[in-house]
């Protein structure tokens, strides 16, 4: 028999984690230079254990007439039939009957056994077993699960590296590192014109080229003004888009692509040939765009044609110093960032320290976080 969910209490206090440093080695780039690997930043249904109920099982009996009887439509990651080798080496056979709500086994919520005209014919006295509440996901869920009963398992080879520390390669360790130094670069800018010390850089990897980086601009008259909903911004702004008008130094965005053109990057800070018609800005008098070329008439037809181009972030990663607010985690979640690399953990944080938004079943967009990465130098920026 099985306990229902509501019987997770006890076992929820069997629940561990996965301690950061145990899956995340060091790797060695080059003779004398070393690069720890960036931690993933999972779901806690990867991280714990699978918690276990109470199941009932019984011996040599029909798996048709005990599935019919006894349906376990949410635990249909278990095999129904166990085989069990004992003591003088004789094979018996247990099958797994109905689900049980308490240890004791009273009742169940599929029906008592004894009550439903169940006959017993062939089976062995009934006992209680742990199973399994949901599929493993890693391996290590499901070598726990399988002491119990037998589950079924897909293993996500790309999961199982992540989690030994091993899912980049030397050459992708030292680009991360390269990007999260620009990142910081930034991040030291906004730090001496009296900023939050917080830079961001948008890369495209396919390519292996920077799209946009911002940093923190909170306190020069707008509080949305944080360094990911900056270079986000950027990279809208490098598409033909954007909504605000980012004239500061340090900040940068690549020059949108057009037939009449071969440059491939803009940085708006240092090229006076921007194509803005205003003259350039202090950080402090960044201001929205003029959006008169954009207006709609009342069809809701635009007088531009549609970019061709990505939306926003599609298959980008995002390299950030600080890890990122809700407000800024949910504005990836929109932009439909790839991949998010982050320094140093914040009380705020919402992708690991205080929530994990990227893991909730329930958005519409997910991506992949890392984080520590270049922690020392992150961390550093805040004192």
């Amino acid at each position: 028999m099985a306990a229902p969910t509501s019987d997770l209490g006890p076992c929820k206090k069997k629940m561990k984690s996965v301690d950061d440093t145990s899956i995340a080695p060091a790797s060695t780039s080059s003779p004398g230079v070393t690069i720890p690997h960036p931690v993933p930043v999972l779901s806690q249904d990867i991280l714990a254990p699978v918690p276990l109920i109470l199941d009932k099982k019984q011996t040599s009996r029909l798996i048709k007439e005990v599935s019919s009887k006894f349906p376990l439509p949410d635990l249909l990651h278990l095999k129904r039939v166990k085989s069990q080798k004992s003591g003088n080496k004789e094979t018996t056979i247990q099958i797994l009957l109905c689900k049980a709500p308490s240890e004791d086994g009273r009742s169940a919520d599929s029906g008592d056994p004894t009550e439903n005209g169940f006959h017993f014919d062939g089976l062995g006295k009934p006992f209680l077993t742990k199973v399994a509440v949901r599929p493993a996901i890693t391996r290590r869920q499901y070598e726990h699960c399988a002491q119990y009963w037998p589950t079924a398992f897909h293993e996500d080879k790309a999961l199982e590296r992540r989690l030994k520390g091993d899912f980049f390669t030397s050459e992708e360790l030292q680009s991360i590192q390269k990007y999260m130094q620009r990142a910081l670069q930034a991040a030291q800018h906004a730090k001496h014109t009296g900023m939050e010390p917080v830079g961001a850089v948008v890369v495209d990897p396919v390519v292996d080229e920077v799209i946009g980086v911002g940093h923190d601009l909170r306190h020069a008259g707008n509080p949305l003004h944080h360094a990911v909903m900056v270079a986000v911004d950027t990279v809208a702004s490098s598409q033909g888009g954007g909504y605000w008008d980012h004239s500061g130094p340090g900040l940068y965005w690549k020059e949108e692509q057009s037939e009449s053109s071969n440059d491939e990057t803009k940085d708006v800070a240092d090229d006076s040939s921007s194509k803005r018609t205003e003259p350039e800005t202090a950080e402090k008098d960044i201001h929205l765009k003029d959006f008169d070329k954009r207006t709609c008439d009342i069809s809701g037809k635009t007088e531009e044609q549609p970019n061709d181009g990505p939306y926003l972030c599609t298959g980008y990663d995002l390299y950030v110093t600080r890890e990122p607010c809700i407000m800024c985690a949910m504005a990836l979640v929109h932009s439909r960032i790839r991949r998010v690399f982050y320094g140093a953990p914040h009380p705020s944080g919402a992708l690991g320290t205080r929530y994990s938004l990227h893991t909730q079943p329930n958005i519409n967009h997910r991506y992949e976080v890392f984080k520590h990465v270049m922690l020392e130098e992150c961390s550093t920026l805040e004192t």
